[in-house]
C-alpha cells in the first residue's frame, strides 16, 4: 500500500524560486540578469528568505496535506500514528493478517456501506469473511485527519488493486470515513462509513466558493 507523498522543500528548491523571483523583480524594473551568476547578493538573500519564510506557518503530513505549526506536539503524533494505522489496516486485509486487524479493530467496530445504512457489518463478520474478501493491493488518496482529544476522524478515497468478495469485483474508489478512538494510550478504529465519491457537479462546486 502506497499512500500518494509530496516531497518537502529543499534548499535547491528555494534557491530556484528566489532565482526565478528575481528574474521577475529585475525585469519589472527595466534589466535582467543574464545568468546566476550575475545575480546580485542582495537579492539573493532577500527572496530566499522570503521563499524559507512562506513554509513556516505549515508542517508537511505524508499525505500531501498541511497541519497548522499551532497543533500540539501530542496531536502532531497522534496524527502521524493514525495515518500509520491506516495502511497498516489496509496492508493487513491484502496478506490475510488476522492478528493485526484484531488489534487495529476496536470490539464495537462496524463497517456501514451507503447501499445499506441499516444493516452494519460487525467486527466478527468483516474477520470472517477475510478468506472471502480479498485485494492485491491499494491506494489512499487526499487523506485529512481530524482529532479531537481521544476521538479522530479521518476521511480518504481508498481504492482497492483487484479486491474480489465472493469473487465479485469491487475494485472502486470509495468516499471513506474513518472513525478512532483513543483508550489507553491505543488507537482503535471503531467505525467506517463507505460510499462512492460525489461527482464535481456545479452545485457541490458551489459549497466551495469564497
Amino acid at each position: 500500500m502506497v499512500a500518494r507523498d509530496r516531497p518537502g522543500d529543499d534548499g535547491s528548491v528555494r534557491q530556484g524560486w528566489a532565482y526565478a523571483m528575481a528574474k521577475l523583480a529585475h525585469s519589472a524594473m527595466g534589466s535582467a540578469p543574464a545568468d546566476k551568476g550575475t545575480m546580485t547578493t542582495g537579492w539573493i538573500a532577500l527572496l530566499a528568505a522570503l521563499a524559507a519564510g512562506c513554509s513556516k506557518g505549515t508542517v508537511r503530513s505524508e499525505q500531501g496535506s498541511a497541519a497548522p505549526t499551532s497543533q500540539t506536539p501530542q496531536k502532531v503524533a497522534d496524527e502521524r500514528q493514525i495515518r500509520s494505522l491506516q495502511s497498516e489496516w489496509m496492508q493487513a486485509w491484502v496478506e490475510q493478517d488476522r492478528s493485526t486487524i484484531e488489534r487495529i479493530l476496536a470490539p464495537e467496530y462496524q463497517l456501514i456501506v451507503s447501499s445499506m445504512p441499516d444493516r452494519p457489518v460487525t467486527r466478527e463478520q468483516w474477520i470472517g469473511m477475510l478468506p472471502r474478501y480479498t485485494a492485491e493491493g491499494f491506494e489512499y488518496e487526499k487523506m485529512s485527519v481530524r482529532i479531537f482529544g481521544d476521538t479522530a476522524v479521518v476521511s480518504s478515497l481508498l481504492t482497492p488493486k483487484n479486491a474480489k468478495v465472493d469473487r465479485v469485483d469491487r475494485s472502486f474508489t470509495f468516499f471513506i470515513t474513518d472513525v478512532w478512538r483513543k483508550r489507553d494510550g491505543r488507537w482503535q478504529v471503531v467505525g467506517r462509513y463507505s460510499s462512492l465519491p460525489e461527482q464535481r457537479t456545479a452545485s457541490a462546486q458551489a459549497l466551495h466558493r469564497r
